[in-house]
């Protein structure tokens, strides 16, 4: 009895060994190929136009943030004009999206400011705006006084359906 469990003992060790073996040594078909990619995009091949919508997020405390994004718009600018990219930037806020519960429907219209601070008159910034970075920097600082309700997403959405937006993009 003794013999043929060590016999059968070996048989499956002997199994287990040619089975280990085959999975070794250089066999492709079950190796897993290191991938990678790459991206390149040809600047070349753009039309030179870009719409740009900043949904600023005016929550309690997103004053700090709000003056982050400020604070570096000058290097943003900076590289459309160098390229000279005909862009349009427009702001609004999270909260644009209640102009789907409430009349008359403004808030999803673009800002040019607020009434806390001022108003630039200019919901449209492009190249030919006069001041473009003075014009940026008022639009783009909407307070603290919004809803905390933030919903981004669905103000992107109403502010580029609302018929006072038309023609962007």
């Amino acid at each position: 009895m003794k013999k043929l469990i060590l016999e059968s003992g070996l048989g499956m060790a002997a199994s287990l060994f040619a089975v280990l073996a085959a999975g070794c040594g250089n066999h492709t078909e079950f190796a897993m190929a290191s991938e990678s990619s790459t991206f390149q995009q040809n600047s070349v091949s753009t039309n030179g136009k870009v719409d740009v919508l900043f949904v600023i997020d005016n929550s309690g405390t997103m004053a700090s943030s709000q003056a982050n994004v400020a604070a570096n718009f000058q290097k943003f600018i900076q590289l459309f004009n160098q390229r000279g990219i005909d862009y349009r930037i427009a702001v609004t806020t999270t909260e644009a999206y209640r102009d789907l519960y409430v009349a008359p429907a403004s808030y999803a219209q673009f800002r040019d400011g607020t009434d806390k601070t001022s108003h630039t008159g200019v919901r449209l910034i492009s190249p030919q705006t006069p001041n473009v970075e003075q014009t940026f920097l008022t639009n783009i600082i909407q307070g603290t006084e919004g809803s905390g309700d933030e919903r981004a997403f669905q103000s992107f959405r109403s502010a580029l359906t609302s018929p006072a937006n038309a023609g962007f993009p």
